[in-house]
């Protein structure tokens, strides 16, 4: 979640990475250097000297180096939601002309094959209000060919969605 600046990732003596910045969040697929049923080193190395072409050159507030935040190890099934997308959560939600009698809901999913053959699946994104009931149900059945990312777009209008009005009604 946070590693200031010019990360250098190793794995088992193997560089995978290499992230110059120090305030955007980034991700390392591990995989190419993996040793299964063994043990493994993660290595880290990070060096905030100065550089002409990484900012900031000069800032308000402190900028020391080295990891300070935490740093998340994930295993993922060979198909999966993609963690490559700038480390997002490869989910993206938009809404839009809404009113008292609905709102368009769309999402777009990444999602990212790295077993041996094609495979058939579900994407299904469930829209929840603060109360954890489902406001609407999305899904989409997918094929997805060896190493290939997709977006998966779904969309729903969502009839009678109860509107946040601030103190008045705070409900997300």
């Amino acid at each position: 979640e946070g590693v200031y600046m010019n990360a250098s990732v190793y794995l088992n003596g193997q560089k995978l990475a290499f992230h110059p910045y120090g305030y955007t969040s980034f991700f390392v697929d591990l995989t190419p250097a993996l040793r299964y049923g063994e043990d493994n080193l993660l290595a880290v190395r990070v060096d905030n000297s100065p550089t002409a072409d990484v900012p900031p050159l000069s800032a308000d507030f402190t900028s020391f180096g080295g990891l300070y935040r935490e740093v998340h190890l994930i295993e993922v099934d060979d198909l999966h939601v993609s963690l490559n997308e700038d480390a997002s959560s490869g989910v993206y939600l938009d809404v839009s002309n809404v009113s008292a009698e609905s709102a368009f809901f769309q999402a777009r999913v990444m999602v990212s094959h790295a077993g041996p053959e094609q495979v058939e699946a579900f994407v299904r994104v469930r829209v929840l209000d603060a109360d954890g009931s489902s406001a609407a149900v999305l899904e989409r059945q997918m094929f997805a060919d060896p190493g290939v990312t997709l977006l998966v777009p779904l969309s729903e209008t969502i009839t009678n969605p109860r509107l946040w009005q601030g103190r008045k009604d705070p409900h997300l």
